[in-house]
């Protein structure tokens, strides 16, 4: 619920505000000999000690580079890495300028760097008295633990293959997968060799595989109670689907054929274009042949050609005007959560959700009345909008929406997204504005344009890193998630963000849709 807790070691127990303009607070919490907790005092900090003691929380050096060289991120910046580490979160933990500090109880003073691949690093701050910094006690496991008890955070067995029966790649290793679970940064975490682990709280140990097709999967490793961990189960698909509603993912036809008349490629084969589409990375779509699919939540079904100098062509397959048919139970996410019909009612960080037919705190146009097939029931997580997974309107006034941790449908990767073919001097709006290149910045009622690579005033996710191939530069008007025409957020602290006042390519209007 919203009770006052201590989850991240702060000196007495606290939560976040209903009030917009108060982040957090520590409350007022009775000690158990019914004594009140006394009025918080700042630390007493030397303001000069520039060597740090013991985990170095008292450091206020100027020290402001990481052990491999890295420059630090500034504590009062989001960019690039989005934190909580602010001066205002911590306000007596000296998070000055871009300065190497310890605010959270970590071994040694540290700092997020400026390298948008490495989030954060430890310092290299001298200690008083050339003593060395002590070394972190890792947690007490037992090694020998080689079976799963809960999420199998402990376990430390010797399986290196996935569910699949894919190879794993090695925790020490960054190839073919580029990743951040090392073991210089989860140092208690038994990341030897290239064993299945749980590092980072996932719902069972899993790890990076040797297949540079597919980025990470679970493992199936025996429970403690000799068990074995369920797998995943598919999504019921109705086989004999021979037209397209919405999207086409749920298309199962025969149709082989491209717009323009190419022949599809087998979805098995590698020739004459290489992809990571195959039924091996995406076993519940469908990959049949090569007939006409939507595994990745193109606009519809689409294939790789045979046509050497074509990699890929939309498909034309008959629509049906009747929505498609959702298996009720479906509580995992597959593609982007549009199916998900589950009861999971939290956001992410844990905010509860507002329910779909309220306008309370949040007015909003995603109701049951206007979305009937989008299984908009209660404050259920839901993607009524195609939005990259599910989430929710929360019932905090400050936080509007934020998308929700839905467990995934077996071990599907994430698809990578194939850049549209785009006309980078289009300077006017065709149909929903999504190829507009032009460099208008202001809306519709006259306010400036908020920098899309900017969390200020307002954060969001539709940022270049998100959207790479949405033309997301400085802040021009833009239709990254097809909305329906170009917008922008502003740089009002009090308006989000409005629609821009885009000509349209020969005066045509801009199409509508539900607001």
């Amino acid at each position: 619920s919203n009770y006052c807790r201590n989850p991240d070691n702060e000196r007495m127990p606290w939560c976040y505000t209903t009030d917009p303009g108060t982040r957090w607070e520590y409350c007022k919490v009775p000690t158990c000999g019914n004594e009140p907790v006394p009025a918080p005092k700042p630390p007493t900090i030397l303001e000069e000690l520039t060597c740090a003691t013991r985990d170095g929380s008292a450091y206020r050096g100027t020290i402001s580079e990481t052990r491999s060289g890295k420059t630090c991120q500034l504590w009062a910046s989001q960019n690039p890495h989005e934190h909580s580490r602010t001066p205002e979160n911590y306000p007596w933990k000296g998070l000055k300028s871009n300065y190497c500090r310890n605010p959270d109880n970590e071994r040694m003073p540290w700092c997020y760097t400026t390298d948008p691949g490495t989030r954060w690093e430890y310092c290299k701050v001298p200690t008083c008295g050339n003593e060395p910094v002590p070394a972190p006690k890792p947690p007490t496991i037992v090694e020998e633990l080689t079976c799963a008890t809960g999420d199998g955070s402990a376990y430390r067995g010797t399986i290196s293959v996935t569910g699949s029966g894919k190879t794993c790649q090695l925790w020490a290793s960054q190839n073919p997968h580029e990743h951040s679970r090392t073991p210089e940064k989860y140092p208690c975490k038994g990341l030897k060799s290239n064993y299945c682990r749980n590092p980072d709280n996932e719902r069972m140990p899993w790890c990076y595989t040797t297949d540079p097709g597919t980025r990470w999967e679970y493992c199936k490793v025996p429970t403690c109670g000799n068990e074995p961990v369920p797998a995943p189960k598919p999504p019921t698909i109705l086989e004999e689907l021979t037209c397209a509603t919405r999207d086409g993912s749920a298309y199962r036809g025969t149709i082989s054929e491209t717009r323009s008349g190419k022949t599809c490629q087998l979805w098995a084969s590698q020739n004459p274009h290489e992809h990571s589409r195959t039924p091996e990375n995406y076993p519940w779509k469908g990959l049949k042949s090569n007939y006409c699919r939507n595994p990745d939540n193109e606009r519809m079904p689409w294939c790789y050609t045979t046509d050497p100098g074509t990699r890929w062509e939309y498909c034309k397959v008959p629509t049906s005007p009747k929505p498609p048919t959702i298996v009720e139970e479906l509580t995992c996410a597959t593609g982007d959560g549009s199916a998900y019909r589950g009861t999971i009612s939290v956001t992410g960080s844990g905010k509860t959700c507002q329910l779909w037919a309220s306008q309370n705190p949040h007015e909003h146009s995603r109701t049951p009345e206007k979305y009937p097939c989008k299984g908009l029931k209660s404050n259920y997580c839901r993607n009524p909008d195609n939005e990259r997974m599910p989430w929710c309107y929360t019932t905090d006034p400050g936080t509007r929406w934020e998308y929700c941790k839905v467990p995934t449908c077996g071990n599907e990767p994430v698809p990578a997204p194939k850049p549209p073919t785009i006309l980078e001097e289009l300077t006017c709006a065709t149909r929903d504005g999504s190829a507009y290149r032009g460099t208008i910045s202001e809306t519709r009622s006259g306010k400036t344009c908020q920098l899309w690579a900017s969390q200020n005033p307002h954060e969001h996710s539709r940022t270049p890193e998100n959207y790479p191939w949405k033309g997301l530069k400085s802040n021009y008007c833009r239709n990254p998630d097809n909305e329906r025409m170009p917008w922008c957020y502003t740089t009002d602290p009090g308006t989000r963000w409005e629609y821009c006042k885009v000509p349209t390519c020969g005066n045509e209007p801009v199409p509508g849709r539900l607001p």
